[in-house]
């Protein structure tokens, strides 16, 4: 009764004691769920994409809810996810996998540095600016590869400290007018997608 107690606080399932289970949100049943499988006190808990179909507020509720499982009670979450940016946010190890054989772990900053990667990334009001802008770019021969999304403009280069010298002052002299332009690092996407080519893929990430 003292683990219901305690779980029920850590949860924040308080306020909802007093209604039938029948009228909770899909993100309230979610956390009862879980915190019902940790009445045992397992050393590991298995988690199958928690968070699919959560709205925002309630993903996050629930995110806070797992670093506590993990700091107050000492259990290793072992978490299956399409989610990229949920991967990164709690895994302190995280696992690719394709057609159930492992490509790679390693912590979340260890595969980002895997690419090994020196990308410049250009933004730029619209859409049509960036598509329209994207070959004149590749045109200057100081990118190496591109990739656009949106308004947002990635470019893959030699040295990317010369790179950035080298854009911003041909973006300057071409008056070519754009919001920002930044070194940037490889994200977990950029790695997820090195192995898996398409975020269409139906493989997942296990953190």
């Amino acid at each position: 009764e003292k683990r219901i107690a305690d779980l029920i606080e850590t949860f924040e399932l308080s306020g909802y004691k007093k209604y039938p289970v029948s009228s909770y949100s899909g993100g309230v049943r979610r956390r009862l769920d879980i915190a019902m499988n940790m009445i045992s006190n397992p050393r590991i808990l298995f988690l199958d994409e928690p968070t699919t179909g959560m709205d925002v507020m309630s993903r996050n509720a629930l995110w806070k809810m797992l670093f506590s499982i993990r700091e107050k009670y000492g259990t290793t979450i072992f978490l299956t996810t399409h989610y990229l940016e949920e991967a990164e946010q709690l895994s302190d190890s995280i696992c690719i996998i394709r057609e159930g054989k492992e490509l790679i772990q390693g912590t979340p900053d260890s595969l980002k540095n895997y690419l090994c990667r020196n990308l410049i990334r250009i933004t730029f009001q619209t859409s049509k600016e960036a598509k329209d802008y994207l070959p004149v770019l590749m045109g200057t021969g100081i990118a190496l590869d591109s990739d656009r999304k949106g308004h947002v403009i990635t470019l893959s280069v030699s040295n990317k400290r010369e790179a950035f010298t080298a854009l911003n002052q041909w973006l300057i002299k071409e008056n070519i007018l754009f919001d920002s332009i930044a070194i940037a690092e490889p994200s977990l996407e950029d790695v997820f997608l090195s192995f898996n080519g398409s975020r269409k893929s139906e493989e997942g990430i296990l953190c």
